[in-house]
């Protein structure tokens, strides 16, 4: 039996940097997004890794074609056949919306006795979102300094079906007694190495040389300026976030939590 810990999240949460930060710890292997909808990145995902944990040619050139052709229809299959080259460390990865269907993210519980949910501040992750995918350039892409047109209907939709991805993982891990830990970006970068010492271990992730974290010279998303300063419409921005209920996402650092709860008390 091999480990899993998958990170449910969505584009532009700071999923990079939290999986950079784990990546520090002694017990753990990153993959990033071994099962994107993209055939190119899951190929550079499953790459990366061999590249570090197998010194067999042959085997490798095979293991990356049946990843990139099966990844998504057999995710847990793929999983055990690198399994064997991770020497009993923990495999990570993220896994975003539209990346794996909902029978498929269920059976990674039966290899993951820890799933991270991550979330962040939804309206700047959208902005983010649009910004970055304008460049083609999504990884620690800084949008700080640009501007878009803020479109309600689109914002809506899109954090609807954030929210919901998320909230079905969480309803789906606790029917398989998972332990499920919900985690916020805006916490995270403010913590100190002691708390993320604690929090990853939490995970059954241990940091063995917590003085790698405070050194990691991973680069965070942008989260300090107005969400009122990225938009071309701000006046519209915060009518439509009135209309919608969710004005406090205004604030770059509110936390999600009691937004969160308040809008999945709506949809329901």
């Amino acid at each position: 039996m091999f480990g899993v810990i998958p990170v449910f999240s969505h584009p532009r949460s700071g999923s990079t940097y939290l999986m950079g930060l784990l990546s520090k710890a002694s017990n753990y292997v990153g993959m990033m997004e071994p099962f994107h909808s993209f055939e190119n990145v899951r190929e550079m995902n499953i790459s990366r890794l061999l590249k570090a944990h197998c010194e067999d040619e042959t085997l490798c050139q095979q293991l990356v074609t049946d990843w990139v052709e099966c990844a998504r229809q057999n995710p847990t299959q793929q999983l055990e056949l690198v399994s064997p080259l991770l020497k009993g460390q923990t495999l990570g990865f993220k896994v975003f919306p539209g990346h794996l269907e909902q029978p498929h993210i269920e059976s990674l519980f039966a290899y993951a006795p820890d799933v991270v949910i991550l979330r962040r501040n939804l309206l700047h992750s959208h902005l983010s979102d649009v910004i970055a995918s304008r460049s083609g350039r999504y990884a620690n892409k800084n949008t700080s300094e640009e501007q878009v047109t803020f479109q309600p209907k689109v914002f809506e939709v899109w954090a609807n079906r954030m929210n919901r991805f998320l909230s079905d993982v969480e309803d789906s891990s606790k029917r398989a007694g998972v332990k499920c830990h919900t985690v916020h970006y805006e916490d995270i970068t403010q913590m100190d190495v002691e708390s993320l010492r604690h929090l990853f271990s939490t995970f059954g992730i241990n940091v063995s040389n917590p003085s790698a974290l405070a050194k990691s010279g991973l680069k965070k998303q942008d989260i300090r300026s107005s969400a009122l300063d990225k938009v071309t419409n701000p006046d519209l921005l915060e009518e439509e976030l009135e209309r919608m209920g969710w004005s406090s996402l205004l604030d770059a650092n509110a936390s999600m939590k009691k937004v969160i709860t308040n809008k999945e008390s709506e949809l329901s």
